[in-house]
């Protein structure tokens, strides 16, 4: 399961859509206290986070899912606008695994998502994709 966390509405429907023809469930949510919530509540094996969220930030919601006991291994990979240099290094110190910055190549972001955790997420993607 991967939770995509962006506000950006078209974005996340593409994404899911993507996500799905590869056989891999994808949920979208647009707000950071429903992020925070559905981590909790789905436990997905992965987070693709937008910084720039409505209600809690994107860093804000990063911290709470390292933070927690029970989402701490929960593997988040950045996708935003935001490309200064202490953006990606606050979002990497706070435990992000990747960070790719909008606008992004699709091909490019699942090669990405497979790279993350090959070891327990199959995103069903072939290894030339």
């Amino acid at each position: 399961m991967v939770l995509i966390a962006d506000d950006d509405e078209l974005l996340g429907a593409l994404l899911c859509h993507q996500l799905g023809l590869l056989g891999v469930t994808a949920r979208h949510t647009r707000d950071g206290q429903e992020v925070l919530n559905l981590v909790d509540e789905m436990r997905p094996q992965l987070v693709v986070l937008d910084l720039m969220l409505p209600g809690i930030d994107g860093f804000d919601v990063l911290r709470e899912i390292k933070h927690g006991p029970a989402t701490s291994g929960t593997q988040v990979l950045i996708l935003s606008p935001r490309t200064m240099e202490r953006d990606v290094e606050t979002a990497m110190a706070l435990g992000a695994q990747d960070y790719v910055a909008k606008p992004f190549d699709l091909a490019r972001l699942v090669s990405q998502l497979r790279d993350l955790d090959a070891g327990r997420m199959d995103l069903g993607v072939a290894a030339d994709a």
